[in-house]
């Protein structure tokens, strides 16, 4: 996508493309051969392999190309964008995506943990990134807590957060901090007390749908986190 076109792009996917243009429009990102049985595809990267697993490998290639073309052009803010590099971050090797959660990455993650897709790919690059990448991302969510706190998507980048970053003084410092002293106006938000009762009792099924459980539950096997769980969260 070229960076002046992509606007223009986003809009027609969002606002006025139909299932079936949506559907083609996706699937010429995942290359010349599976383009040939469009028709058949569904627009989401797990039917594909589904149907096509001998190609999986190949279409992967193809979405980290794009995807690292979309991270140095700076155009994550884009709904196909964050679409189409949320099906590498699913399905792509976890020491691929920490290669990609470079400070490029880091510095676009605030402006695209609102939406669904990015919500996900935000979680995905603190559930697999260096402590040293974790570090920046916190540091980028300064002064963007509140408003995290407050949004259907992004409030669950925060109970990521909360549940793989072992540098609990540094929690303390940059979210927590904030967190407290925007309480009383976070509490007032339906979204924002969900935040507030995962930091104090996370993963309980008496808060919380399994769709969130299970969704925050994927991170728990990430090789980075090495602090037991029980004890980050007294720590917090």
């Amino acid at each position: 996508l070229h960076a002046e076109a992509v606007t223009v792009v986003d809009t027609f996917y969002n606002d006025y493309a139909t299932s079936k243009e949506r559907t083609e429009m996706i699937t010429e990102f995942y290359g010349k051969e599976l383009y040939l049985y469009r028709d058949l595809l569904s627009e989401h990267f797990t039917k594909v392999i589904e149907l096509y697993p001998e190609k999986k490998d190949k279409v992967l290639e193809e979405l980290l190309n794009h995807t690292q073309v979309f991270i140095e052009k700076g155009l994550t803010g884009h709904i196909i964008v964050q679409h189409l590099m949320l099906q590498y971050f699913l399905h792509g090797s976890e020491d691929t995506i920490q290669e990609l959660v470079t400070e490029k990455l880091v510095e676009q993650l605030v402006k695209i943990v609102h939406t669904k897709e990015g919500s996900k790919i935000a979680m995905r690059c603190l559930w697999y990134s260096k402590a040293k990448e974790r570090k920046l991302i916190i540091r980028t969510f300064k002064g963007h807590i509140k408003d995290m706190c407050m949004n259907e998507n992004s409030y669950l980048v925060l109970c990521a957060l909360f549940d793989c970053v072992d540098d609990t003084v540094l929690i303390k410092k940059s979210i927590l901090s904030e967190i407290m002293e925007n309480l009383d106006f976070i509490t007032m938000s339906q979204i924002g007390r969900l935040l507030i009762n995962y930091i104090l009792a996370p993963r309980s099924t008496k808060l919380f749908p399994p769709s969130i459980i299970e969704a925050l539950a994927v991170g728990d096997t990430n090789k980075v986190s090495k602090k037991d769980p029980e004890a980050r969260r007294q720590e917090v």
